[in-house]
């Protein structure tokens, strides 16, 4: 049966480890997150949660879906918490969030940074003041625009909000402000360089709606996210998708596709290819697998390693297992006596009073010994069968240029021998004389400690288990006994936070930026008491030159001398041995391929699962046509000043997948001193009467009903005592023909007219000399010079030259010569990862590309059952049309081609230097510390170097 909502607040499936990637969501894109169970916090959510148990959104008007109505259904092992952003703690609201959020930049399909709300930044020559440019078609999802403002109330909330925003803290540290310049530019200032800017994963949330409670304060969100008053159609971003619907008694979130997102680098359409995304959550993995092979629901992300085979042999089901950016490891509790036995000062209580007692994982030679002893080869291939990568060092192989390959002469290979012969030399020749093993178990020979531990691992997580017993066998013969114990994640989180275990198994989802698994092992994260949730150390290591050495490689912007101290930490991790890093496990991902097809490549994609919204940009339904997409690109023009009484001509703009200009309605919104003049066409004229500021709304509908808008804002002035002249002309190409729309500006000011129908325009001024330019897309610009006097008309025509040509062809079918309907033509300029230019085909497979600037293009042409092309050169002449007849061959699987997935490897941009952090994050907690006061910690003690092991 389905995992009904119990008094526990852990997710059944996990939100640390490896569990909730094998079990429940694809690590490729979603990381930092072993998800604290902020256990201070626990029972207040849990009660809330109960109470709340089914959450129905008011969905946002969207036009309705042509049918059939395609819902896609993803099973997971992961629960949901919440979907407060400072508070998410399960794998699945994170999932959620990030695909209902935005971020300035998101992590692309090849885990790169890509543009998301912002189009792009510029960096000042310090590397001190960061400037992002905001996309100004993004929407909330109840239909609010997203601007600045937006961004900078997130950020300084966030900076403001100490503890309560936390899980947010180090994206923001250094930060000096962050302000809106203008509606859609960003500012941030920082004390110091920051390599990691364009590695921002902080969700923006909509002023509007945030502003009514931070006032008191963002803690009271937990319970605030469930209040209509402040979340009256629930949670709100403007990500792709649009949060309609969660139960946590039935176990499932419902999605929508999100009709106004808007279309960025990485998409060919502004909008998901199905209508509805339901994730529906297990806590039986047989019930999940078999659901999967009956078709109660569409992939599996996370299928646990060993039903991996059986899964793949299921009628019409295929998977993908590529290298998840994820790290298992073994863990011993370093933290030293002195840390282990403080107190606080204030209260007289010990910080940690269920702390282990057992201080013999201080100890460096037995660390290094059992690392020794320990096969990580082994685990990888015979216990994980194959589906992961040995590990060796902090950082992933999934982010090769910050991951560190140990070099043989310091890995610390299997060897048995040589292990035992470390403890001999290290104070360790003494057994207890027992009959445990083959040896007995070793003893401290100056304290008589045994070398006995308690090793916690994360019960029903099978895998985990067998390396926990293997690992046993191993260490019998070093004589080191293990006691297995086996606890739910939310119990470990607690001797976690309690420093009460000696060894554990758990695994990270570090950022792909290095950062933030490099600071788990620094003084600074170590927790200051057992209430203290905010601490990311789970080994509690110190070592004072790696945290120096973790400052100061933030502030190095040259990206080699940053990898060079980013791997010289990683050599020190090794060396000291706070943890055995295990294995790299690979994310698998199960599908069913008789209802959808056109699934990417993980391989070359390995940013895209179902766990990210750009898989559902990519699969489509067998036989379905793609969805009807809105217009984009839409521009009423710029902010323009006139005077009362004179005319103002208008012009609008816009690009249509499926639509020609002709086919599209274009309607205008006037408000004027409170009254609405709506007029309709894509050139327009109007008078003001009144002197004001006015705004004026352009809003494009395609022939589905499908429509986006823009705005811009009108300054009347007055008519001034010397009164007005007037520059008039006609605006045409070199055959004499109108150019519609073609735009004359007076330059130094924001005055302009668009060019109507006759290619007419007149601009009223007052009296003297202007330069005046005329432009159109496609066309040269021209400038004059006219000088104007009151009362008088000053003519002044421009003949424009083509500077651009056209593509326009047919897509056929290569078997039958039929031509394609609704085929993609995208124009790349080669080496170019976004196209410039793209179309879609009509009825009869054919499609005009207007407006392209001269040069060469490949063109790549795809569609749902065909392969992709084979890549196409055509040059494009001014004046001139290129045609052409493209052949596409079906693809009874669907899916992509070999040429497609190498044109796509060419395009795409692979981003190992700052790259931005990944998703799911694995948050700090919000409850205040209780810890010892500032400046109290105890120095942890520094193991002292052992001999080194003998070489055998």
């Amino acid at each position: 049966m389905k995992n009904h909502f119990s008094s526990s607040c852990v997710p059944q499936g996990g939100s640390r480890g490896i569990r909730l990637v094998l079990e429940s969501v694809s690590s490729d894109l979603f990381c930092k997150s072993r998800f604290h169970g902020l256990a201070s916090i626990s029972i207040a959510i849990c009660m809330l949660l109960l109470a709340l148990t089914t959450f129905v959104a008011t969905a946002p008007s969207v036009d309705a879906a042509e049918d059939p109505y395609i819902q896609y259904r993803v099973g997971t092992m992961s629960g949901v918490d919440t979907f407060n952003p400072f508070s998410m703690t399960s794998g699945t609201s994170w999932s959620v969030a990030h695909m209902m959020y935005e971020f300035l930049y998101a992590v692309g399909p090849q885990m790169g940074e890509c543009p998301q709300l912002a189009v792009s930044h510029e960096m000042s020559p310090d590397g001190l003041v960061w400037t992002y440019y905001l996309a100004e078609d993004s929407y909330f999802h109840d239909g609010v625009q997203v601007t600045a403002h937006d961004v900078a109330f997130t950020f300084n909330m966030i900076m403001n909000g100490g503890k309560q925003t936390a899980l947010y803290s180090g994206y923001i540290e250094g930060f000096v402000s962050v302000v809106a310049t203008d509606d859609f530019t960003v500012q941030i200032t920082l004390a110091e360089p920051k390599a990691t800017m364009l590695g921002l994963i902080v969700p923006i949330l909509p002023e509007h709606i945030w502003s009514d409670i931070e006032a008191d304060g963002v803690i009271k969100t937990v319970e605030y996210f469930q209040d209509t008053e402040y979340f009256p159609d629930g949670p709100v971003g403007s990500g792709p998708l649009v949060l309609s619907e969660y139960s946590l008694i039935e176990d499932f979130v419902r999605l929508l596709a999100h009709e106004q997102y808007h279309q960025h680098e990485g998409l060919d359409t502004n909008r998901i290819n199905v209508d509805e995304v339901l994730l529906v959550i297990y806590e039986n993995e047989q019930l999940m697998t078999a659901d999967l092979q009956t078709g109660e629901i569409d992939a599996i992300t996370g299928v646990p390693p060993l039903v991996w085979e059986t899964v793949l042999g299921y009628d019409d089901i295929e998977g993908q297992a590529p290298t998840a950016h994820i790290l298992e490891e073994f863990g011993f509790n370093c933290a030293s006596q002195e840390w282990r036995e403080s107190f606080n000062e204030a209260t007289g209580e010990p910080n940690f009073p269920d702390a282990s007692t057992n201080y013999e994982t201080c100890n460096l030679s037995v660390r290094r010994a059992m690392t020794m002893a320990t096969d990580v080869p082994f685990i990888a291939e015979e216990i994980h069968q194959g589906l992961a990568v040995a590990a060796d060092s902090l950082i992933p192989t999934a982010t090769p240029f910050w991951h560190y390959d140990v070099p043989e002469e310091e890995y610390y290979h299997f060897n048995i021998e040589a292990a035992n012969e470390l403890l001999n030399v290290s104070g360790y020749h003494q057994f207890d004389g027992s009959d445990f093993g083959f040896a007995g178990v070793r003893e401290n020979e100056s304290s008589g400690a045994r070398l006995e531990f308690d090793f916690y691992v994360i019960r029903s997580i099978d895998i985990d288990e067998l390396t926990a017993q293997q690992m046993q066998i191993w260490w019998e013969q070093i004589g080191v006994k293990v006691n297995i114990i086996q606890v739910s994640e939310g119990v470990l989180y607690g001797i976690w936070f309690n420093m009460q275990y000696d060894l554990f198994i758990w695994s990270w989802w570090p950022d792909v930026d290095p950062t933030f698994l490099l600071s788990v092992l620094t003084t600074d994260e170590i927790p200051t008491s057992h209430t203290d949730t905010t601490a990311w150390s789970d080994a509690f290591y110190s070592n004072p030159e790696y945290d120096q050495m973790y400052l100061d490689q933030q502030k190095l912007m040259d990206p080699d001398e940053r990898q060079a101290m980013v791997f010289e930490m990683q050599r020190i991790a090794y060396r000291d041995c706070p943890y055995i890093c295990l294995v790299y496990p690979a994310s698998l991902v199960a599908y069913r391929t008789d209802k959808y097809e056109n699934f990417p490549d993980m391989e070359v994609n390995s940013g895209i699962s179902p766990s990210s919204f750009w898989y559902y940009f990519e699969i489509t339904l067998i036989g379905g046509t793609t969805a009807n997409e809105s217009p984009y690109n839409v521009d009423a023009g710029d902010d323009v000043s006139t005077y009362v009484g004179e005319e103002q001509t208008f012009h609008g703009s816009a690009e249509d997948l499926e639509s020609s200009q002709d086919e599209l309605n274009w309607t205008w919104t006037i408000d004027e001193s409170g009254e609405t003049t709506t007029l309709y066409g894509q050139t327009i004229k109007y008078t003001f009467d009144n002197a004001g500021t006015f705004d004026v709304t352009l809003s494009v509908t395609d022939p589905e009903g499908l429509s986006s808008s823009d705005s811009l804002t009108v300054t009347v002035q007055e008519v001034p005592e010397e009164g007005l002249g007037w520059i008039t002309g006609y605006v045409t190409d070199t055959t004499g023909e109108p150019i519609e729309g073609a735009l004359v500006s007076l330059n130094d000011t924001d005055q302009y007219e668009n060019v109507d129908v006759l290619g007419l325009y007149n601009i009223a001024v007052v009296p003297g000399t202007y330069e005046i330019v005329a432009s159109a897309n496609g066309y040269s610009d021209e400038t004059a010079s006219v000088s104007v006097e009151a009362e008088v008309v000053s003519w002044s025509n421009f003949t424009l030259g083509v500077t651009s040509g056209s593509v326009t062809g047919q897509v056929l079918d290569s078997a039958t010569e039929e031509p394609v309907a609704d085929a993609l033509v995208k124009l790349y300029i080669p080496g170019e990862e976004s196209a410039s230019y793209s179309k879609k085909t009509d009825g009869n497979g054919s499609f005009e590309i207007l407006l392209v600037d001269e040069g060469t293009y490949e063109v790549v042409v795809s569609k749902t059952g065909f392969e992709t092309n084979d890549t196409v050169e055509v040059a494009v002449t001014a004046g001139e049309d290129a045609s052409l007849v493209i052949y596409l061959t079906a693809d009874k699987k669907g899916g992509l081609s070999t040429t497609g997935i190498a044109v796509i490897a060419a395009l795409a941009i692979i981003a190992a230097v700052a790259a931005v952090a990944l998703l799911l994050k694995r948050k700090k907690g919000s409850e205040p510390e209780l810890g010892l006061p500032e400046g109290d910690k105890p120095v942890p003690e520094q193991a002292e170097e052992p001999p080194e092991p003998p070489e055998v």
